[in-house]
């Protein structure tokens, strides 16, 4: 199902790295009441991997993955650039999001869905369960939900 020439690399280039913060402002702050800060603390933290989704020479998407002790992993940003969104890339891309998070050894998945999103979520496996951290989405109506 995954085209071989999709591939998701660790951000390190300075142009992804642009890329990165005008598609996380644009899909997630934008519109939100809450202001994207492209020096966020988060940027530094070394449990987060930043990753971008390339197709040739094109970038998709982005992911943030926070990896936690033991058997758990979040996804914290997931979101496909505009131009290509409704195309079945956002399946291909969190499948590749998933798969990197097993090779680390991890066993459970969690993120908080944007209600709009729910559907997309049951269809790759996932169902409503709280943190068991108590992390808190920064957005109120966001729904936990767990991939085990």
């Amino acid at each position: 199902m995954n085209p071989p020439d999709i591939q998701l690399i660790p951000l390190s280039k300075p142009d992804h790295w642009a890329d990165y913060h005008r598609i996380c402002k644009a899909a997630i702050f934008d519109g939100s009441g809450i202001t994207y800060d492209p020096n966020h603390e988060s940027l530094r933290d070394p449990h987060y991997r930043r990753f971008v989704f390339i197709q040739g020479e094109t970038l998709l998407g982005i992911l943030v993955i926070e990896l936690l002790e033991g058997p758990d992993a979040i996804i914290r940003i997931i979101a496909i650039d505009e131009p290509y969104r409704n195309h079945g890339l956002g399946t291909i891309c969190e499948k590749l999001g998933e798969d990197w998070i097993h090779a680390q050894g991890k066993t459970r998945i969690f993120l908080h869905a944007d209600p709009k999103a729910i559907n997309f979520y049951h269809r790759l496996g996932y169902h409503e369960m709280p943190f068991p951290n108590g992390d808190q989405s920064i957005f109120d109506e966001n729904i936990d939900m767990v991939l085990s």
